[in-house]
């Protein structure tokens, strides 16, 4: 909302609202959570959950796990259109800001490294187990979604833990990692992208979700900007084709000319129907 405040008369109102019908009422709080990953790291996070279920203990509730992008990045406290529509459709909705996000010092942000599948992975996976042993996830209607690094994270969640989740979405997600870094190679920041990520070739492909389709057995819907220019289109396409060859449940969709930040409000509801309809689908009772 914005605000116009007077200092002489000590008085400040209420002048737009940016989405005047996303009242306090209608919005859930998010709950700041910690967990403990594998190796005794302690993660931070944020615990949504539907209204009138924060007391509710009795009732495991179907649940997204869905990591953030970057991976140098981090999620708070603050309003967010992904989260609250996806607790409007009745999921509990968990966040974490695993190893390699920003905000925490920069030894933790180090740990995430050229480590794309790796601990930071793990940590996602740990706050899935951790949202199902504290009995507010049903773990058989789980399903992982992410954006940009976190379409990523949905889809090698897939990959390497296959019995978690029931399904993935990954919007604009990373399929190749070796190609993402390869494609820096005419851009001045081709040298930060191959300390962030990572330049062995071989292990950036090893920790690909291209290379493992066909350890993916869960449906997965794709969803990607034809004009993406962070992360280019290729990724989805070629990540389709291979799914399809290895007659996977796989659904996909194109914004014709959308870009990495569903800027378009036509592209954002494409987007969020298609994912209710799927969520619905492979997440119901």
């Amino acid at each position: 909302m914005y605000l116009l405040g007077n200092r002489k008369e000590k008085s400040m109102k209420i002048i737009a609202y940016k989405y005047q019908s996303l009242t306090p009422d209608v919005l859930n709080e998010k709950q700041a959570i910690t967990y403990k990953a594998r190796d005794g790291l302690e993660i931070e996070g944020y615990l949504t959950l539907p209204k009138g279920k924060s007391e509710d203990k009795q009732t495991k509730l179907p649940a997204i796990i869905f990591p953030h992008g970057g991976p140098i990045s981090f999620d708070d406290d603050d309003f967010d259109y992904w989260t609250q529509f996806l607790v409007s459709r009745g999921y509990a909705v968990l966040q974490m800001n695993f190893r390699g996000s920003s905000g925490y010092g920069y030894n933790f942000m180090k740990q995430g490294l050229a480590s794309w599948g790796q601990a930071m992975q793990d940590d996602v996976e740990d706050g899935a187990r951790w949202l199902i042993k504290e009995g507010i996830a049903d773990e058989k209607r789980m399903c992982i979604v992410g954006a940009s690094y976190g379409g990523y994270a949905a889809l090698m969640g897939t990959v390497k833990t296959p019995d978690l989740y029931q399904c993935a979405v990954s919007f604009a997600g990373v399929t190749d990692v070796e190609y993402l870094v390869k494609s820096h190679r005419n851009y001045t920041n081709y040298e930060i992208v191959k300390k962030q990520i990572g330049n062995d070739y071989d292990k950036l492909w090893e920790v690909s979700p291209l290379k493992h389709a066909a350890k993916i057995t869960k449906p997965v819907l794709l969803i990607h900007g034809s004009k993406d220019r962070v992360v280019r289109v290729h990724h989805s396409e070629e990540m389709l084709d291979e799914l399809e060859d290895e007659n996977k449940d796989v659904q996909y969709i194109e914004l014709d000319g959308g870009d990495h930040y569903l800027s378009n409000n036509e592209h954002r509801l494409t987007t969020f129907k298609a994912i209710e309809a799927f969520l619905a689908e492979h997440l119901a009772e």
